[in-house]
């Protein structure tokens, strides 16, 4: 029974529970924007993404089994302790309790669950394994916030309804991505991978282009406010500007891939700053308050135990 429950407490920080927060604070922008009112269905779109959100990083684990061993070598440890075959089996039954959430919802939100199911599966694996092609990890890696997003919505309204401003926070995830394989770059480059970092063949370059991309949401942010595609208040998230300016004077300071890993957790804590704002724009009310405290207290507690970000 012991060993039971130690297995489990592994296979939870293999699912790496701060990336949920991703997840929560996305998903309730979508359902804001909707004016949803369901309880039952909420909490039943919700816990379906967090199977998927978790599932996404168990089959990571799986699949980086040796670029884990220089870069995340407490990952590599983990996963050899309670077997690859074990860690794939937890993710298949993780998939499995999703879909049974979904199931009662609308059509189209289990339609998104099951995109969001191949989305997560082939970002790691195998023949698909997205991550290792720079444009397709990018849009695979922005389905963690943007198909939460799209899926919420779809429980009150039509996709074809889907707002301008939930494309564009798709978009400015998928730019935050470029952020994550910067300090994997020595692993990703001795394993053969190609990213969005060795691509560029070397570092400087890699940390060049990262900053350029991670500053392309604020020109479309602007133009799609000032062309009213966009409401004026989020004209507001154009303070995550001077934020992301500091994470960008980091990335482009550090040499050691020790401190580009300190960068990589400014970037996690920036990105969870633009989605804590973009909730408080969409829907200012208690409800949205008290989830944002929840997370910023998640946040609180990830920071007390000197967490990695990745």
């Amino acid at each position: 029974m012991k060993n039971r429950l130690n297995v489990l407490v592994e296979l939870i920080k293999l699912g790496r529970p701060r990336t949920w927060i991703f997840i929560i604070l996305s998903y309730y922008i979508g359902w804001f924007l909707s004016s949803g009112n369901n309880i039952f269905y909420e909490l039943f779109g919700l816990s379906a993404f967090i199977c998927v959100v978790a599932s996404t990083n168990i089959i990571n684990a799986y699949t980086d089994i040796e670029e884990d061993k220089i870069n995340l070598p407490n990952r590599f440890k983990t996963v050899m302790k309670i077997g690859r075959k074990n860690v794939l089996k937890a993710a298949l039954i993780l998939y499995i309790c999703g879909f049974i959430l979904a199931v009662p919802l609308p059509l189209q939100f289990l339609l998104i669950y099951l995109l969001a199911v191949f989305d997560s599966a082939f970002y790691s694996l195998p023949p698909l394994r997205f991550k290792t092609k720079p444009l397709m990890s990018l849009i695979s890696f922005s389905g963690a916030v943007f198909l939460p997003l799209l899926a919420a919505w779809s429980i009150n309204k039509n996709i074809f309804e889907f707002p301008v401003i939930g494309m564009a926070i798709g978009y400015w995830f998928l730019t935050y991505g470029t952020v994550k394989n910067l300090p994997d770059f020595e692993g990703d480059l001795l394993a053969g991978l190609k990213t969005t970092a060795t691509v560029f063949k070397t570092l400087d370059r890699a940390k060049m282009a990262t900053s350029i991309i991670l500053l392309s949401p604020y020109p479309l942010f602007v133009m799609l406010i000032s062309s009213g595609l966009i409401e004026v208040k989020f004209a507001i998230l154009l303070v995550m500007l001077l934020p992301l300016l500091l994470v960008i004077n980091n990335i482009m300071k550090y040499k050691s891939f020790d401190l580009l890993e300190k960068t990589h957790t400014e970037g996690f804590l920036y990105a969870n700053a633009f989605l804590m704002l973009t909730l408080i724009l969409t829907a200012t009310n208690v409800k949205s308050v008290f989830i944002i405290l929840v997370s910023v207290f998640i946040l609180f507690l990830i920071k007390k135990r000197k967490f990695d970000s990745r």
